[in-house]
């Protein structure tokens, strides 16, 4: 079935980030949700699961792969 002219093959995208401080540098970081849904300082950072006190959440969005501004 063809799409309708209006929806385009643009995708979005969102994510959440976490800005840490790794090995003395500040770094963004995707933020690991837990089971139960919420958020409880845990980042992944090189692969592996830990958690960052410091920092702050950011929202990452994205139109078609570009970062929307």
């Amino acid at each position: 079935m063809p799409r309708p002219a209006d929806r385009a093959v643009s995708k979005s995208c969102v994510n959440v980030l976490k800005k840490v401080k790794v090995d003395g540098l500040w770094k963004f970081c995707p933020i690991v949700i837990e089971p139960n849904g919420r958020l409880k300082d845990r980042v992944r950072v090189n692969r592996q699961s830990e958690i960052h006190l410091e920092g702050g959440y950011y929202i990452e969005w994205r139109e078609g792969g570009v970062p929307a501004t």
